[in-house]
């Protein structure tokens, strides 16, 4: 997961995108945003409603267990509004050490 930064806004007003890729399958998310600070509440949405999605029903587990990111200041390690979204919504997130750019494809 990443987030990119527009130079214009676009037509819905949105001037960043969050792109989440799968791993596993290389499928992509996009969640337009008007401001930064609108990506928790974005992101809880877009979980939520993939949880809720009938191609995700009836597995042992959740759907999207874990985040692959770097350290924004949106959903970084010391931002307690994204921990309490990790604790309500069960997963976790893998942060990408800044030092360690080969680390940081899954994230980028």
């Amino acid at each position: 997961m990443d987030i990119l930064t527009w130079q214009h806004r676009a037509e819905d007003g949105s001037k960043y995108q969050v792109v989440i890729r799968e791993r596993h399958n290389g499928c992509y998310w996009s969640l337009y945003l008007y401001k930064r600070s609108d990506a928790i509440g974005e992101i809880r949405r877009w979980i939520e409603s993939l949880r809720l999605d009938p191609a995700y029903q009836g597995m042992d587990y959740k759907a999207m267990q874990e985040l692959s990111t770097d350290n924004a200041g949106e959903w970084g390690w010391t931002n307690t509004e994204w921990r309490v979204l990790e604790r309500e919504l069960e997963f976790r997130t893998l942060w990408t050490s800044p030092d360690r750019k080969e680390e940081a494809h899954y994230a980028e």
